[in-house]
């Protein structure tokens, strides 16, 4: 039969079979001798254990008091528990006789850790005649940075198992000797030890010592965080958070979130992490919540006597805007800022988003507006109004700011710092820009610290006093005599002290009721007076304004005057009544008895028409108590006359039938201060003259 040939489609089909067939078989022969060689390795480790455990139960006093040794493999050759020479089955190399056996005692039983060493073309020896030892512990031993490192030691034998008690320690870092372990700083120690028996023969065997940093950092904050929607915007999400590490003495700290100014929970996630690069995250809850009443208390009005103010932090322009709701009780300006939305200047020229009650300096607006009388003032661009009423318009042209506005003041020209304190009251202040409303801010106390300040309802943001001292403030409601004063049976001048009641006669229909004492009974002492008349020197003594004439005044002084007389019992209280009418008739009254009776030429005394000598008297027609101003026209005489003894129990002033002052002696009890509180305006009227006032006994 002929022999038949592969043909080519056939050979090539061989081939292709072959070629699947080493594909697959190839890699699965691999496998196998790895898979062999890794059977052998653990048959091997497994064999060092065993001749391990024989090693510890015929030697139990190496783990008499220790629950870990640490021998070498060549222990265990040495005493015959292996044999000299032993393959790694993966590498075909010796395992090298300082390979190490960690044998820790659990109970009845062995844990044994191996730690083999390849030997790389050495010959060792062993000595069946030297030393061996064991460490207590392991080879190598690890201690926490700035923690207290405990030297466990070692035991060792001679060759036939007699105890070696002197086991020499050497401490070596970086092949430096030390004298010990510095677990200060992160470094690696040799320490070695060696044990000589009595034939000399001597053995050694080192253990690792690292000092590191495994401790993460500490992250503590307040378990328990919550904050108003105000306090958001100044509030430092690192406030209370205390980071603290064993080593690192200024981990770095991250955060992943932030908060917001609207209600809820935030959850702030802080991860510091030390220069070990050990980390910790933590994460901490903060609640948000918009409860104003949780956190602040209305109140009726915040009150600067002169050296506290708000810097509202709003920089107005020529379409801003405010609103005022408040009074000051002097010629300062309650609100301001430099180079406001009337031009260029200072005070009410054009500043500003303000101006000065009164002020006869030229070039600047003169406002008869009454102080220490609560008033609404509103500035839109260059008119300014006052409860409603249109009084004034600038005429500069209208620019940009350089500073915000302050309340109870206003900012310097030259470098934006508040200069004119303006002492008074605010109930409430809004601005406006564009005709948005950018500020509400209203009168509160801060319930955590008891701040008092402005709350702008508008942003959630409280404005504390940013001057010195504290706010004047009065609750809701609030009867004056509660907190804030005490009332007195009298007060008394000693002839220095005085009030300046800030009041002026708007009619000739007026009254004036007071009780009081007077020492003496002198011609030239006015029980009270006013500042300037009309009348030429020597008869310009002026009974608070009330009539005067052609020929001199009806002024009512002390002893036998030849303007009116009040004669009085020195010593004894009486009580006084003064009346005008527009008829021109003037009556006085004491003790409910009709002593004056007159009619008379001039007219009352009023700001309008009092004789004004110089810019300075800025003060003309206002109505003094304890004195009277003795000022003469062409002169510069300005000096008071002041009663001498006086005591006051109670006065009030009517103009037009209508109580304008309710004056009653009282103590501010802030600050032990002694004067006038008027119940109409609810204003406290301090001494404005030297010394102070003789108290009478509170009355409850």
């Amino acid at each position: 039969m002929k022999n038949k040939a592969f043909t080519l489609i056939e050979l090539l089909g061989v081939i292709v079979l072959l070629g699947i067939l080493g594909v697959v078989i190839i890699p699965k022969v691999g496998d196998s001798i790895t898979n062999s060689k890794e059977t052998a390795y653990v048959t091997q480790e497994e064999q060092i254990k065993k001749a391990a455990t024989d090693f510890v139960i015929d030697n139990t006093e190496l783990l008499e008091t220790t629950d870990t040794i640490t021998i070498k493999l060549g222990v265990l050759k040495q005493k015959g528990y292996l044999p000299i020479n032993i393959k790694n089955p993966k590498t075909r190399k010796n395992i090298s006789n300082e390979s190490l056996i960690t044998i820790t005692k659990e109970g009845n039983n062995y844990n044994i850790q191996v730690s083999l060493i390849d030997l790389e073309n050495v010959t060792e020896n062993i000595d069946d005649n030297s030393p061996i030892i064991a460490l207590n512990g392991s080879y190598v031993e690890y201690v926490e940075v700035n923690s207290t490192y405990e030297e466990k030691g070692a035991k060792a034998q001679t060759s036939t198992g007699q105890r070696i008690d002197n086991v020499s320690i050497q401490i070596k870092q970086n092949n430096q000797e030390k004298t010990s372990i510095d677990t200060s700083q992160l470094l690696t120690y040799n320490v070695i030890y060696s044990a000589t028996d009595a034939s000399g023969k001597t053995t050694s065997a080192t253990r690792t010592v690292i000092v590191r940093d495994s401790t993460s950092p500490t992250i503590t904050f307040p378990t328990e965080t919550i904050l108003h929607v105000s306090e958001v915007a100044d509030f430092n999400i690192m406030d209370g958070v205390s980071i603290t590490d064993n080593h690192s003495t200024s981990p770095e700290i991250t955060t992943n979130s932030s908060l917001a100014s609207l209600p809820g929970n935030y959850v702030i996630t802080y991860t510091a992490i030390d220069s070990s690069g050990n980390q910790t995250s933590e994460k901490r809850v903060i609640n948000v919540d918009g409860n104003f009443a949780n956190y602040y208390t209305n109140i009726e009005y915040i009150e600067s006597t002169g050296t506290q103010y708000i810097d509202t932090g709003f920089i107005p322009n020529q379409d801003t805007s405010i609103e005022v709701d408040g009074y000051t009780n002097s010629n300062k300006s309650l609100y301001g800022t430099e180079k406001g939305i009337n031009g260029t200047g200072v005070g009410p020229t054009g500043p500003t988003m303000g101006f000065y009650y009164f002020t006869d300096y030229t070039g600047r607006y003169n406002s008869d507006i009454a102080v220490n009388v609560r008033h609404t003032f509103k500035q839109e661009k260059n008119k300014l109004y006052v409860d409603n009423n249109l009084i004034h318009v600038f005429n500069e042209t209208t620019s940009s700011s350089n500073y915000p506005i302050f309340l109870f003041g206003r900012s310097d020209s030259t470098n934006g710092s508040l200069n004119d304190y303006g002492p008074g009251r605010i109930y409430s202040v809004k601005i406006w820009n564009d005709d948005k409303l950018v500020r509400n801010m209203i009168p509160c106390l801060r319930k955590s610290d008891d701040e008092v300040g402005l709350y702008d309802l508008v942003n959630n943001t409280f404005y504390a006093n940013q001057g010195t001292g504290k706010f004047e403030y009065k609750n809701l409601k609030e009867n004056p005599y509660e907190r804030l004063y005490t009332k007195l049976e009298y007060i008394q001048s000693t002839g220095t002290q005085y009030i300046n009641t800030g009041y002026y006669w708007q009619h000739e229909n007026i009254e004036i009721d007071f009780d009081g004492i007077v020492t003496s009974n002198s011609s030239s002492q006015s029980l009270f007076g006013n500042e300037e008349n009309t009348q030429s020197s020597g008869n310009s003594r002026n009974f608070s304004g009330i009539p005067h004439g052609t020929n001199g005044n009806y002024g009512i002084f002390l002893g036998d005057g030849n303007q009116g007389t009040v004669t009085t019992t020195v010593g004894t209280k009486f009580n006084l009544k003064i009346k005008t009418t527009t008829d021109k008739n003037l009556k006085v009254y004491k003790n409910n008895t009709l002593i004056l009776d007159k009619t008379y030429n001039g007219t009352v005394m009023t700001k309008q028409n009092a004789y004004v000598q110089s810019s300075a008297q800025s003060e003309v027609g206002n109505i003094f108590i304890f004195a009277n101003h003795n000022t003469y026209r062409g002169t510069t005489n300005n000096a008071f006359q002041n009663i001498d003894g006086m005591k006051l129990y109670s006065f009030k002033m009517y103009d037009n039938n209508v109580l304008v002052r309710n004056f009653v002696p009282s103590i501010r009890n802030s600050d032990n201060v002694i004067g006038l509180y008027d119940e109409v305006n609810d204003v406290f009227y301090a001494n404005a003259g030297t010394g102070e006032f003789t108290p009478g006994n509170p009355i409850n």
